[in-house]
């Protein structure tokens, strides 16, 4: 590529070779007219001519190895047949070679079946012909990153396999590797969880290689232990039953195979462009699990060239065994491709096992992707009323029967990007202009297959957690019959209570990862926990967030009181000068009415005391009139001089009753206690509740008798044996030296 002045600039070719049903891509970076880096990744069946031709005739001019890095994304014989011919060429210069983590896999291979453990055991041979001719062999995994040329223009990052998930392959007991092996795909949504390790990852506390860098080899890896009581009949049929509950085809001939397809090298390629613009390749392997790479990329890649995974082949933003999942698609390719968002896609399939899909090329099409791919179309559909009419794969769909292009050479410059022949389907999603006109289309939604961990599917557990919740509290206050002390013996639900009834519901990754869904209940005020935090043991326990009306019910049944007697100790000057009624009230002598509170609303005292508290006392004060008096000396002008102070919190439109009226009813006992009568914590009631202080309707000696006796001053008790004659309260109350504070 020249501009007007000739100069050549920079610029990145992808090569996709035609190997059947098999992946061989050669990525190739030009800088100034002269060939600077080489990566291949894969190598097909067999190696193309084609690619040792391009080899020989283009030698690099600086004489600098004629592949920098030759990957393998995984064992399969689509993939790594090729590049045994490849080693054996003696006069092809190799710089590095990336390889699955061979013994991770050794480990199992005994477990898989023939075909694929053979996979397993011809990679090794690779891996030995690679030192034979001192090639560096790298196990890179996940965060693994390098930069080539001078300029460190290229960038070479590996975003899958996850270190933990090699780590749990090569030291976890039998049990845990039981589990991955019977899931399909492979289980991946654990890696997630950010709340340190699960019961399953309990070996994985071992000290290993794994937990250091980001690329190891066989020499740094300690001997595996053993497996021992795994039958690889069992896991076999535990694999072909959870096919057939998902509507999948298994194949026993390849069980093991899920294995190595999600842990796939998935390596991205970024490309900085004439210093300044930037150009993204994403390699994938034959991944089908991409759970775990979504999380950790929730925006998507972008990239601008994407070689499919699996050639085509189902893609799952989820593991399957979650709640709901008969509910939903086997697979989410609509949904991948959304979340991906590449401009072009390059997919190697020749119609083996059904690939590419029909429902892959759809997908692309929706997107607005352009799809490239070496195989020949011998007709054009021009209108397809449905896609469910289609054929299962777009190889049938499309008369595909032809030779593939021996390779495809897509070059991408800062402006510009072309393709040296015509591709399967034009994408909209470039720089040009978009098609005006759309014979065909369909809207595609990003839905909860991929918006697990996003605001939708949280929102919808947080939503199951609170009418769980609310049902656990109606039935407990169902079995307190209207008790105020069973009510005051509420507990919050804990969370094995919790983790049992989403369990029996299915639902596995609620149970898995329950911080996002918690935290989110409870910032939305859905519900109420100890703690914010992620962490959610036994002491760890929820309630449900009282619903509003339920809150103003409550507020209603205050109203209707006579008043609010509370006492204050020590009485702050400054609260009253500066007009904190909030504060007076919070620093009161309060909890016994508060408890009464919390036993009318249902709710543990310890909840009510966090959540409802000091909302209920702002509520007070602007519902309420106050005033005060010493309680020491009811004829102090300046109660706050006399010990201690009692605030009266009262209603313009209620008099003061009297203890003969007929306004009060006895309090269950055991209510209240704990608190001595110095707390004067009581509520003036209109026939259904009883202070906490009394008993009976008879006053008994206490704070509120020694205010009245101190009232008539001297040492007259007008109050003997708990006796108060008829009309003496109000008479006390009107006539003590209160003093207004606020007024409602």
């Amino acid at each position: 590529m020249h501009t007007k002045d000739g100069i050549e600039r920079d610029r990145v070719d992808v090569l996709t070779f035609g190997v059947g049903h098999g992946d061989c891509f050669l990525i190739e970076v030009v800088q100034s007219g002269r060939t600077q880096f080489r990566l291949l990744y894969d190598g097909g069946v067999s190696l193309p001519d084609a690619l040792l031709t391009h080899l020989r005739d283009k030698r690099k001019e600086d004489y600098s190895k004629d592949l920098d890095v030759v990957v393998l994304s995984h064992v399969d014989t689509d993939h790594q047949g090729g590049l045994h011919q490849l080693f054996a060429e003696s006069d092809i210069s190799i710089g590095e070679y990336w390889s699955p983590c061979l013994p991770a896999f050794e480990r199992l291979s005994w477990l898989f079946a023939p075909r694929v453990s053979k996979a397993v055991e011809k990679a090794g041979e690779l891996e030995i012909a690679a030192k034979h001719r001192e090639i560096p062999v790298l196990y890179p995994m996940e965060d693994h990153v390098e930069r080539f040329t001078p300029e460190k223009a290229v960038t070479i990052s590996v975003i899958s396999p996850a270190r933990r998930l090699l780590k749990r392959l090569y030291h976890a007991s039998s049990e845990s590797i039981g589990e991955l092996l019977r899931r399909i795909p492979l289980p991946l949504e654990w890696l997630i969880r950010d709340d340190g390790p699960s019961e399953p990852e309990r070996d994985n506390f071992i000290h290993s290689p794994f937990d250091g860098g980001t690329a190891i080899n066989r020499e740094m890896l300690p001997p595996a232990s053993a497996l021992i009581g795994l039958s690889a009949v069992e896991l076999c049929k535990s694999a072909a039953s959870a096919a057939k509950l998902e509507g999948l085809e298994f194949e026993p001939n390849f069980f093991g195979n899920i294995v190595l397809n999600d842990t796939s090298l998935v390596v991205v390629v970024d490309v900085v462009l004439d210093g300044m613009h930037r150009r993204r390749i994403v390699l994938s392997g034959d991944q089908e699990n991409w759970s775990y790479i979504s999380s950790q990329h929730p925006m998507g890649l972008a990239p601008d060239v994407l070689k499919v995974p699996h050639h085509g082949g189902r893609v799952y933003l989820w593991d399957i065994n979650r709640p709901l999942a008969e509910a939903l698609p086997s697979d989410g390719i609509g949904q991948f491709f959304i979340w991906m968002r590449p401009r072009a896609a390059i997919v190697s399939a020749k119609g083996l096992h059904g690939l590419p899909r029909a429902e892959f090329r759809e997908a692309v099409r929706m997107v607005g992707t352009t799809l490239v791919c070496p195989n020949k179309r011998k007709r054009e559909l021009l209108f397809v009323d449905s896609v469910t009419r289609q054929a299962k794969s777009c190889f049938e769909q499309f008369g595909c029967q032809g030779e593939q292009s021996e390779v495809l050479k897509l070059r991408l410059s800062a402006h510009q990007e072309d393709l040296d022949a015509a591709a399967c389907l034009q994408g909209s999603c470039h720089r040009g202009p978009a098609p005006v006109v759309v014979m065909q289309q369909r809207l595609v939604e990003p839905d909860e297959t991929f918006v697990r961990w996003t605001t939708g599917e949280i929102r919808r557990q947080a939503q199951w957690l609170q009418d769980f919740l609310r049902r656990e509290r109606k039935q407990m206050l169902e079995r307190t019959n209207g008790s105020l002390v069973d009510r005051l013996s509420l507990d919050m639900t804990s969370w094995s209570r919790i983790a049992a009834e989403a369990k029996s519901e299915r639902r596995v990754q609620f149970c898995a990862n329950p911080g996002p869904v918690v935290r989110y209940a409870v910032s939305n005020g859905m519900v109420w926990a100890e703690t914010n935090e992620a962490r959610y043991l036994e002491r760890s326990n929820l309630v449900a967030a009282l619903p509003e009306e339920e809150y103003d019910q409550l507020l209603s049944w205050l109203k209707q009181l006579h008043g609010i007697l509370l006492v204050i100790n020590r009485l702050d000057y400054k609260r009253i000068s500066v007009g904190d009624w909030f504060k007076l009230v919070s620093t009161s002598e309060n909890q016994p009415l508060f408890q009464l509170c919390a036993a009318q609303s249902g709710l543990p005292f310890e909840v009510f005391e966090r959540e409802l508290m000091p909302r209920l006392i702002r509520d007070i004060v602007s519902n309420f009139s106050g005033r005060i008096a010493s309680l020491d000396d009811p004829h102090s002008r300046q109660p706050w001089d006399a010990g201690k102070t009692i605030l009266h919190l009262y209603r313009l439109d209620k008099g003061i009753p009297d203890l003969y009226e007929n306004v009060w009813s006895n309090l269950p006992s055991g209510l209240g206690s704990g608190f001595s009568d110095a707390d004067l914590g009581f509520v003036f009631s209109k026939g259904s509740v009883l202070p906490p202080l009394y008993k009976s309707r008879t006053l008994q000696y206490g704070a509120l008798s020694n205010f009245i006796n101190k009232y008539y001053r001297g040492d007259e008790k007008v109050i003997r044996d708990g006796h108060v004659p008829a009309g003496m309260l109000p008479r006390v109350f009107s006539k003590a030296k209160w003093l207004d504070l606020w007024e409602h």
